[in-house]
């Protein structure tokens, strides 16, 4: 680990940024050196704003690649370089607006029913109830399913935050059947109990 590597990770681990910003920051900033084939500390402004139009221009890369890159390298030299003004007047993009896909019931009606077992249909009637993201739905405790007010609780969610979010009554039924078969050391709601190999929870 080169030292400017080192000092820009002490300041992401101080400020707390998650494994996830780290390593996306860390991969942008090395590309972007490998780009330039010298070390940043020795580069310009024109170097980043040459580098910006190369991933739009000849890499074509996608608004959130884009973003990431600019994020990465604005807070190497601001943070850890302490160069506060470097990037100014340097903008990101504007953002392609896509309209999703949306599946229509009886789409969303097939993928329940090709589901093998109670626990797939579970996850995937979660998902659809409440929009979580798959990182979210994979650490959901029991503690966190409140089936009176039903909503579940969302713990240090995107950025660190956590939220209640609504759900549907589609998704209790499958998560109540699979709930009495908790691992009771860890609580994890997805993690059916030592013994019990009956195909309906595998």
């Amino acid at each position: 680990m080169t030292p400017l590597r080192k000092r820009m990770t002490d300041e992401m681990t101080i400020r707390n940024f998650s494994p996830h910003t780290m390593a996306a920051y860390l991969s942008a900033v090395s590309k972007f050196a490998q780009f330039m084939r010298t070390s940043p500390e020795l580069l310009g402004r024109e170097d980043v704003r040459r580098y910006l139009i190369y991933l739009v221009d000849n890499k074509r890369c996608a608004w959130s690649t884009y973003n990431i890159h600019l994020c990465a390298i604005r807070f190497l030299y601001q943070e850890t370089l302490g160069r506060e003004m470097f990037l100014t007047g340097i903008r990101c993009p504007r953002e392609e607006k896509k309209l999703p896909v949306v599946l229509s019931c009886p789409e969303v009606q097939q993928v329940l029913d090709a589901t093998k077992n109670l626990k797939q249909q579970a996850i995937l009637s979660t998902l659809y109830a409440t929009g979580l993201r798959v990182s979210e739905l994979v650490a959901l405790t029991v503690s966190d399913i409140d089936s009176q007010r039903m909503v579940i609780h969302v713990r240090l969610g995107k950025g660190k935050k956590d939220r209640y979010v609504p759900s549907l009554p589609c998704s209790w039924n499958c998560c109540e059947g699979i709930g009495v078969h908790i691992v009771p050391v860890t609580g994890c709601l997805w993690q059916v109990a030592p013994g019990r190999h009956s195909p309906q929870y595998r």
